[in-house]
């Protein structure tokens, strides 16, 4: 194979060979050469480094990413159960006889406050000054505002409890 022949079916490495091998009778064009080919080595190792490191920073960035997330799904569903347990206790002190207590739900991006079915709109306040106690009573929240309309459509036993 002659240089000609290793052009044209892309031997990129023959093409090298035959250019060194001209470069043999001028040793300071082989001295040159030779540098070439080294600072060219370098460069494709330099590549194959960054790419395992880049590859390893890209799976710890991952694992960690699925770590953050299992830790604020674990600290959502604390609070979930916290709140849950409070505002049964509210709802039990508000109410007599097995009231049917709220619900809330949270995830990463939203929250569902479930009536369970109690639809009455002073049950639903109620429920609703349940949450908040809840979180006054699981929170640093330093005090509790309400709208009297909130409070006017709520039973008035009921009120008496809450108060």
């Amino acid at each position: 194979m002659n240089i000609r022949e290793a052009a044209r079916s892309g031997n990129l490495k023959g093409i090298k060979l035959f250019e060194s091998a001209r470069v043999v009778g001028k040793p300071s064009g082989l001295v040159d050469k030779m540098l070439e080919l080294s600072s060219e080595e370098k460069d494709i190792r330099d590549q194959l480094r960054f790419r395992e490191i880049k590859s390893t920073i890209d799976d710890k960035v991952g694992e960690i990413a699925g770590q953050i997330v299992e830790s604020y799904t674990k600290s959502l569903t604390v609070i979930e159960n916290d709140l849950n347990n409070a505002m049964s206790k509210y709802i039990n002190k508000f109410y007599k006889g097995n009231p049917v207590s709220p619900k809330i739900k949270l995830s990463e991006t939203r929250y569902d406050f479930d009536h369970n079915e109690d639809s009455g709109t002073g049950k639903a306040y109620a429920n609703m000054v349940s949450l908040d106690m809840s979180f006054l009573e699981n929170t640093y929240l330093p005090a509790l505002i309400h709208d009297l309309i909130v409070l006017s459509n709520i039973e008035d036993h009921a009120i008496e409890d809450i108060f």
